[in-house]
């Protein structure tokens, strides 16, 4: 982020200081590839200013940060598989989904929270392509019954 620069100015007032927010984490903690402890000060539901808050919203700044560019890396490498691997079986409803919670996940640090994201338990469940047992059987080389 670079406050001289008006497009991210105008940027990060669109995502409420996001973008600040996470330069400061940067600067102040640096990133390393297995994660560190940050301590981080929300509102904690209040609707009132607080001058030390420090929150860490984007789930990927907060992954690449707390628990390491490994872990990140691995996750969108991950993403990227469920992506193709879907895009080949044609199911583009869920490659919707999952391309709207990574987007989603920008904004918010709510990624390895099932509860917020139900689509996470999607991205690890596995999809047979929409076939009938028959065809599940002459795809493994068996005869059926």
């Amino acid at each position: 982020y670079d406050s001289g620069t008006p497009w991210m100015v105008k940027l990060n007032a669109l995502l409420s200081n996001r973008l600040v927010l996470g330069k400061k984490g940067m600067d102040l903690f640096g990133v390393t590839w297995f994660g560190q402890q940050i301590a981080m000060v929300g509102n904690g539901g209040s609707t009132a200013s607080n001058p030390d808050y420090f929150f860490l919203d984007s789930s990927y700044v907060l992954m690449g940060m707390r628990f390491g560019m490994a872990l990140l890396l691995f996750v969108c490498g991950l993403f990227v598989l469920f992506q193709l691997r879907l895009y080949r079986r044609r199911k583009i409803f869920p490659m919707l989904l999952l391309a709207a919670l990574f987007a989603e996940c920008t904004l918010e640090h709510h990624f390895f929270e099932y509860v917020y994201n139900p689509f996470l338990i999607l991205a690890l469940s596995y999809w047979d392509g929409g076939l009938t047992d028959g065809e599940n059987d002459r795809k493994r080389g068996s005869t059926g019954g």
